[in-house]
Formats: C-alpha cells, sequence, structure tokens
C-alpha cells in the first residue's frame, strides 16, 4: 500500500537513485582528502577532525537558535542532537590528538617510535593524551606558569571526556557491545542529569585554539 509523503517538496526514493552525485553543489572531497596525505602531512587529519568540530558547532547553533524549553519540540531536539553534537567533539579531540601526534613525531629531536603502532586502533583520551604530551614537553616546553597551568586544564577537561566516554561509543550507540545501556558503567555520567550544550561548545572553541596553537608550534619545528 502507498503511504502518504508527509514532505510534499522531497520526492520519494526511485528506482536508479543514488546518494552521491556531482553538480553545482558539489564538494571537492578529492582535494580534501588528497591534501591530506601530502608531504610532511602524512595521514594528516586536520581536515577531518576540524570537520567534526564545525558541525558540532553548527549543531548547538541549531539547538540555540530553537530554544524554547516550554514546547515539546524543544524537548524531542535534546534527545535528537545532544548525543550527535557530543560525539561530534569526541571525534574532533581524537583526530586532532593524533593529528599532532603524527606531525610531532616527525620533528628530529622528538624521541618517537619510528614504527608501526597502536595509534591508529586506539580512541583512548588516556593513551593518546599521554603520547601527545610527551610530545609536547619535548617540542614546546612551557615557558611560564601560566602556559604550564592552561595545559594541565586541558588535560583535566581531556581526561573529564575519558572518564564518560573512553573508547568512543557512549555517544554513538544506545547499548554497549555486551547489549548493556551505554550509560550503565558511567558513574559521572548518570550523576549529570542536564548538559550546558552552549557551555561545552565554548569550551570546545578553547581547546580548538589551544591545539591550533601547538599545531603550529609542530609544524615551525619540522624540518620542511
Amino acid at each position: 500500500m502507498e503511504e502518504e509523503n508527509d514532505s510534499p517538496d522531497i520526492p520519494p526514493i526511485q528506482k536508479g537513485d543514488k546518494l552521491f552525485v556531482e553538480d553545482h553543489e558539489m564538494v571537492r572531497i578529492v582535494e580534501s582528502t588528497e591534501y591530506a596525505h601530502k608531504d610532511f602531512k602524512t595521514a594528516h587529519f586536520f581536515t577531518y577532525a576540524n570537520g567534526y568540530k564545525r558541525a558540532g558547532d553548527k549543531l548547538v547553533q541549531i539547538f540555540s537558535e530553537n530554544r524554547s524549553p516550554d514546547s515539546i519540540p524543544f524537548a524531542l531536539m535534546c534527545v535528537d542532537l545532544v548525543f550527535p553534537i557530543i560525539f561530534l567533539y569526541r571525534q574532533y579531540l581524537e583526530l586532532i590528538l593524533k593529528d599532532l601526534i603524527l606531525i610531532g613525531e616527525q620533528v628530529p629531536r622528538t624521541q618517537a617510535p619510528r614504527k608501526e603502532d597502536n595509534l591508529f586502533k586506539t580512541h583512548s583520551f588516556d593513551q593518546l593524551w599521554q603520547r601527545f604530551s610527551r610530545l609536547l614537553e619535548q617540542i614546546s616546553p612551557p615557558e611560564t606558569p601560566q602556559e604550564e597551568e592552561e595545559r594541565e586544564a586541558v588535560r583535566a577537561c581531556i581526561m573529564e571526556f575519558h572518564g564518560i566516554d573512553p573508547n568512543g561509543d557512549v555517544f554513538r550507540y544506545p547499548v554497549s557491545q555486551r547489549n548493556q545501556p551505554s550509560f550503565k558503567d558511567k558513574e559521572d555520567m548518570r550523576q549529570l542529569r542536564y548538559i550546558n550544550v552552549s557551555h561545552l561548545a565554548e569550551k570546545m572553541e578553547s581547546l580548538g585554539i589551544f591545539f591550533m596553537q601547538v599545531e603550529l608550534s609542530f609544524i615551525a619545528h619540522h624540518p620542511l
């Protein structure tokens, strides 16, 4: 039986339809992916990382512009958007840390492993931060107490995220691989009844500025 289309301006899927086509609105994805593998930026994750952050920022903007706590649509939006928002921000952090590790380990002064390891397999912020922080200390040690304090504050934020979502799947799936509720073993998350996504976006912007400064510092020490 043919059901009525609730969105009359959007045609139903038809035989022969394709999801990916080229036209005047096409995104130059080929150039973007090739850029990620040129020169010293081998397996460079910045383009991907930045895209996830921008997408998270855009969802927070939509969330804020349609804010009306007393309305049912707003309540539904809270459920619909909060999970992708947090997932996108977490994915950004994971990729930017991997990006900086890849760049930092090519700086001559670092005593970094030159063989393949588990960088591309791990999702653990704990592991990634330990590796990144060693590089940061070697390449650009803090020059003032303020710099040292900022780095500790950044570490604390990363570890806060790690405590809530250690493997990057809590905000992707409602259940774990063992078919248990995603938040079952997340005591920190269960105690947090509400999430201020605007505050989260603001702190992510601060983290983004920090990591951009680190990236510029690492690149400055790289042998071009």
